[in-house]
């Protein structure tokens, strides 16, 4: 949008870097929703991604952090693709006693603090208002 309206460089370029954190943030707080959100609040099923077998944020992130029985019972649940509510409870619980959940929401959080960042050091031209309103209902939506 910028590069067609002529913006000047340096705006496309906070501009670019603004969407890409704010595209990240949204993709890995989707992805967390998936385990934390309810079915009704999240519009879709809960562990969709799951039932798909999806590789997200979340299941690499687990792979990553998650060790010992904890990621065996992980990769069984995953590959199983058992999306019944015990399973979907069960991969719930390792994600969050294992740290995973935590870790990719403070991986959020940064995103976020990284956006606001750039804006506040955009050119003066460049008013910000909407993509701060818009990085702040994104910060706060749970579906």
């Amino acid at each position: 949008g910028a590069m067609a309206a002529d913006a000047p460089p340096e705006i496309v370029n906070t501009l670019e870097r603004y969407g890409s954190c704010i595209g990240k943030a949204f993709q890995i707080q989707d992805d967390l929703l998936d385990y934390l959100s309810s079915t009704e609040v999240l519009g879709k099923r809960v562990g969709s991604d799951l039932v798909m077998q999806k590789k997200t944020f979340v299941t690499l992130k687990a792979l990553e952090i998650l060790t010992g029985s904890a990621r065996e019972r992980f990769q069984q649940l995953l590959h199983s693709a058992e999306a019944n509510p015990e399973g979907l409870l069960e991969m719930q619980n390792l994600l969050v006693a294992g740290g995973v959940l935590e870790a990719g929401q403070r991986v959020v959080d940064e995103l976020f603090r990284k956006a606001f960042r750039i804006l506040d050091e955009a050119d003066p031209r460049l008013d910000t208002r909407r993509l701060r309103d818009y990085a702040g209902w994104l910060l706060k939506r749970d579906y």
